[in-house]
């Protein structure tokens, strides 16, 4: 689907820090995409090249040796993960009740699984960032608060937005991203911030106008875990691609977008 870039979409990211940044970044996962994994004909992937070929990231990997945390004092033992995302050297892991580290890929199988998912040898049903958050959601576009189900192929990239619904900034937050939901290409998806009830952040998207799909208030804090690091400030937002790749990060700052100069630095800083 090629997503709509008018004026208006631009003015929509003006609240946010480098909000030129923002719209580069999502300017650029506009093209028509149909999500597919297996593709036996790519070559073998390595350490080297996991980050590029996020398509074939599996969701289930294993550690394979003991390995500790910074801070910890003990090491945890090889076991099974779900993937999260891959940055650099490293594999953004969710552990279960060990939490969410980011362990060297050299621990993991995560190559040696990506190189089956890409050979059809390991199914894969969906990209990655729909499997973190697409079984997490309710609607606000109902009439309630019922659950939303997402396309596994219907969109490019997601923009989590963590925000409290009841700060006094919510709103200026929703009106900087509203035009955005137009695009068909992006999905904007609601981290809550504050413990309220389902029902009552239901009806606050829609006081502010940002009809869009919200995490479960009993999944949100996990979801927060899983997909930024502690201490990360709020309200925060994060452009993932459809496989879970971020794309672009920042908190959100009434100001508005940098000069046409520093847009093009923040270009560069995005490739």
């Amino acid at each position: 689907m090629r997503g709509r870039s008018d004026s208006r979409s631009r003015r929509g990211l003006a609240g946010l820090a480098g909000g030129c940044a923002l719209w580069v970044a999502i300017a650029a996962t506009a093209e028509d995409a149909v999500y597919r994994a297996a593709d036996p004909d790519h070559p073998e992937i390595t350490a080297a090249s996991l980050a590029e070929a996020e398509r074939f990231w599996p969701h289930e990997v294993r550690t394979l040796e003991p390995w500790t945390p910074t801070g910890a004092g003990d090491a945890l033992a090889p076991g099974p993960a779900r993937l999260v995302r891959v940055e650099g050297d490293h594999a953004r892991l969710d552990l279960g009740e060990a939490g969410v580290h980011d362990v060297p890929i050299a621990v993991t199988d995560v190559v040696a699984r990506a190189n089956l998912v890409r050979v059809g040898a390991l199914e894969k049903v969906a990209p990655n960032a729909f499997v973190v958050l697409g079984s997490h959601l309710l609607d606000a576009t109902g009439k309630d608060a019922g659950a939303h189900a997402l396309d596994p192929g219907e969109y490019d990239t997601f923009l989590c937005l963590f925000a409290e619904v009841v700060s006094p900034e919510f709103r200026a937050v929703a009106e900087s991203l509203s035009d955005l939901t137009e695009r068909e290409d992006l999905q904007i998806v609601l981290v809550p911030q504050d413990d309220r009830r389902d029902a009552r952040v239901w009806r606050r998207l829609r006081e502010v106008g940002l009809a869009v799909p919200f995490v479960l208030r009993t999944e949100a804090a996990a979801r927060t875990r899983t997909l930024l690091d502690p201490g990360t400030p709020m309200p925060q937002v994060l452009l993932l691609s459809a496989e879970g790749r971020v794309l672009y990060q920042s908190v959100w700052r009434p100001e508005p977008p940098p000069a046409p100069a520093e847009a093009d630095g923040a270009q560069d800083a995005l490739r």
